[in-house]
Protein backbone atom coordinates (compact mmCIF):
# COMPACT_ATOMS: atom_id res chain seq x y z
CA UNK A 1 0.00 0.00 0.00
CA UNK A 2 1.12 3.41 -0.72
CA UNK A 3 2.21 5.99 2.28
CA UNK A 4 -0.19 8.63 3.23
CA UNK A 5 0.95 11.40 1.17
CA UNK A 6 -2.33 13.83 1.45
CA UNK A 7 -0.94 16.43 3.28
CA UNK A 8 1.81 16.84 1.31
CA UNK A 9 -0.06 16.99 -1.59
CA UNK A 10 -2.30 19.62 0.13
CA UNK A 11 1.10 21.38 1.10
CA UNK A 12 2.60 21.19 -2.45
CA UNK A 13 -0.90 22.97 -4.20
CA UNK A 14 -1.01 25.02 -1.53
CA UNK A 15 2.73 26.19 -1.94
CA UNK A 16 2.09 26.55 -6.17
CA UNK A 17 -0.44 28.24 -5.73
CA UNK A 18 0.68 31.43 -3.52
CA UNK A 19 3.93 30.90 -6.21
CA UNK A 20 1.96 31.34 -9.26
CA UNK A 21 -0.71 33.98 -7.71
CA UNK A 22 -2.23 36.38 -10.21
CA UNK A 23 -4.11 39.84 -8.16
CA UNK A 24 -6.51 41.09 -10.53
CA UNK A 25 -8.12 44.66 -8.85
CA UNK A 26 -10.34 46.71 -10.42
CA UNK A 27 -11.16 50.46 -9.90
CA UNK A 28 -12.94 53.35 -11.63
CA UNK A 29 -9.49 55.06 -12.96
CA UNK A 30 -6.74 52.25 -13.22
CA UNK A 31 -7.53 48.38 -14.55
CA UNK A 32 -4.28 46.62 -12.21
CA UNK A 33 -3.16 43.22 -12.98
CA UNK A 34 -0.42 41.79 -10.27
CA UNK A 35 1.77 38.51 -11.36
CA UNK A 36 3.78 38.00 -8.59
CA UNK A 37 3.44 36.09 -5.29
CA UNK A 38 5.24 39.01 -3.23
CA UNK A 39 2.64 41.50 -3.18
CA UNK A 40 4.16 43.98 -1.33
CA UNK A 41 6.85 44.22 -3.61
CA UNK A 42 4.46 44.81 -6.33
CA UNK A 43 2.53 47.45 -4.53
CA UNK A 44 6.08 49.19 -4.14
CA UNK A 45 6.36 49.27 -7.79
CA UNK A 46 2.65 50.22 -8.36
CA UNK A 47 3.38 53.74 -5.58
CA UNK A 48 6.78 54.43 -7.60
CA UNK A 49 5.21 54.20 -10.72
CA UNK A 50 2.10 56.46 -9.31
CA UNK A 51 5.01 59.13 -7.79
CA UNK A 52 5.91 59.61 -11.43
CA UNK A 53 2.25 60.40 -12.43
CA UNK A 54 1.61 62.17 -9.34
CA UNK A 55 4.52 64.27 -10.00
CA UNK A 56 4.40 65.01 -13.59
CA UNK A 57 0.55 65.74 -13.32
CA UNK A 58 2.06 68.33 -10.31
CA UNK A 59 4.70 69.82 -13.18
CA UNK A 60 7.21 68.82 -10.88
CA UNK A 61 9.91 67.75 -13.25
CA UNK A 62 12.82 67.50 -10.92
CA UNK A 63 10.37 65.22 -8.89
CA UNK A 64 9.96 63.02 -11.84
CA UNK A 65 14.00 63.03 -12.58
CA UNK A 66 14.37 61.56 -9.35
CA UNK A 67 12.60 58.34 -9.73
CA UNK A 68 15.32 57.69 -12.75
CA UNK A 69 18.43 56.26 -12.10
CA UNK A 70 21.44 58.08 -13.10
CA UNK A 71 22.11 55.51 -15.84
CA UNK A 72 18.70 54.95 -16.86
CA UNK A 73 17.45 55.42 -20.15
CA UNK A 74 14.11 57.09 -21.80
CA UNK A 75 12.52 56.81 -24.95
CA UNK A 76 10.33 59.39 -24.51
CA UNK A 77 6.45 59.62 -26.05
CA UNK A 78 6.89 62.95 -27.35
CA UNK A 79 10.85 63.50 -28.59
CA UNK A 80 12.60 61.42 -31.15
CA UNK A 81 15.75 61.04 -28.87
CA UNK A 82 16.65 58.63 -26.85
CA UNK A 83 17.77 60.04 -23.08
CA UNK A 84 20.47 58.92 -21.08
CA UNK A 85 21.49 61.75 -18.75
CA UNK A 86 19.42 63.50 -15.86
CA UNK A 87 20.37 66.30 -17.76
CA UNK A 88 18.43 65.04 -20.74
CA UNK A 89 15.37 63.65 -18.28
CA UNK A 90 14.94 67.18 -17.02
CA UNK A 91 14.64 69.05 -19.93
CA UNK A 92 12.18 66.46 -21.71
CA UNK A 93 10.14 66.64 -18.20
CA UNK A 94 10.77 70.55 -18.24
CA UNK A 95 9.18 70.89 -21.66
CA UNK A 96 6.36 68.27 -20.65
CA UNK A 97 5.24 70.00 -17.23
CA UNK A 98 5.41 72.83 -19.08
CA UNK A 99 2.46 72.10 -21.33
CA UNK A 100 -0.62 73.77 -19.94
CA UNK A 101 -3.32 71.47 -17.96
CA UNK A 102 -0.43 68.59 -18.52
CA UNK A 103 -2.48 65.62 -17.37
CA UNK A 104 -1.35 61.76 -17.59
CA UNK A 105 -4.35 59.15 -16.79
CA UNK A 106 -3.32 55.25 -16.37
CA UNK A 107 -5.94 53.18 -17.94
CA UNK A 108 -3.66 49.89 -17.43
CA UNK A 109 -1.23 49.18 -15.58
CA UNK A 110 0.26 45.38 -14.85
CA UNK A 111 3.13 44.49 -12.16
CA UNK A 112 5.52 42.47 -12.06
CA UNK A 113 8.66 41.55 -9.90
CA UNK A 114 11.69 39.35 -9.71
CA UNK A 115 13.89 39.54 -7.30
CA UNK A 116 15.25 43.58 -6.93
CA UNK A 117 14.52 43.79 -10.83
CA UNK A 118 10.72 44.68 -11.71
CA UNK A 119 8.86 45.76 -14.16
CA UNK A 120 5.14 47.54 -15.25
CA UNK A 121 3.39 48.35 -18.51
CA UNK A 122 0.35 49.08 -19.99
CA UNK A 123 -1.26 52.09 -20.97
CA UNK A 124 -2.15 55.67 -20.42
CA UNK A 125 -3.29 58.94 -21.78
CA UNK A 126 -0.88 62.04 -21.46
CA UNK A 127 -3.31 65.37 -22.06
CA UNK A 128 -2.83 69.04 -22.35
CA UNK A 129 -4.01 72.28 -23.44
CA UNK A 130 -2.54 73.44 -26.82
CA UNK A 131 -4.04 77.00 -28.60
CA UNK A 132 -6.99 76.62 -26.58
CA UNK A 133 -7.75 72.90 -26.99
CA UNK A 134 -6.82 69.55 -25.01
CA UNK A 135 -4.94 67.41 -26.89
CA UNK A 136 -4.69 64.00 -25.96
CA UNK A 137 -2.30 60.98 -26.59
CA UNK A 138 -3.14 57.87 -25.57
CA UNK A 139 -0.13 55.78 -25.25
CA UNK A 140 1.36 52.49 -24.26
CA UNK A 141 4.31 52.30 -21.77
CA UNK A 142 7.05 49.90 -19.95
CA UNK A 143 8.92 50.37 -17.33
CA UNK A 144 11.87 48.43 -16.02
CA UNK A 145 12.86 49.11 -11.80
CA UNK A 146 16.08 48.20 -10.04
CA UNK A 147 16.06 47.85 -6.48
CA UNK A 148 19.01 50.42 -5.15
CA UNK A 149 20.18 51.33 -1.99
CA UNK A 150 16.69 50.84 -0.13
CA UNK A 151 14.35 52.27 -3.05
CA UNK A 152 13.33 51.34 -6.62
CA UNK A 153 14.43 53.33 -9.30
CA UNK A 154 13.39 53.59 -12.99
CA UNK A 155 16.47 51.95 -14.56
CA UNK A 156 14.44 51.84 -18.12
CA UNK A 157 11.07 53.96 -19.29
CA UNK A 158 9.57 53.25 -22.95
CA UNK A 159 6.42 55.40 -24.09
CA UNK A 160 5.13 55.98 -27.46
CA UNK A 161 1.89 57.01 -29.46
CA UNK A 162 -0.59 53.97 -29.24
CA UNK A 163 -1.16 52.71 -32.71
CA UNK A 164 -4.97 53.04 -34.07
CA UNK A 165 -7.19 49.97 -32.91
CA UNK A 166 -7.55 47.54 -36.43
CA UNK A 167 -11.06 45.86 -36.54
CA UNK A 168 -9.24 42.47 -37.38
CA UNK A 169 -12.54 40.90 -36.45
CA UNK A 170 -10.81 39.62 -33.18
CA UNK A 171 -11.92 40.26 -29.50
CA UNK A 172 -8.83 41.50 -27.45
Amino acid sequence: MYPNYTKYVILLIVVFLAISAVYVVKSPTTHRIYQCAFTDRSIEIENTFHKWVTALNSGKSEDVVKLYAKDATLLPTLSPKILTTHQQLKQYFDMLAGKPHIKVVVDKLKVSVMGNIAFSNGLYTISYTENGHTVSVPARFSFAYQHRSGQWLIIDHHSSVLPAAQNDGKDD
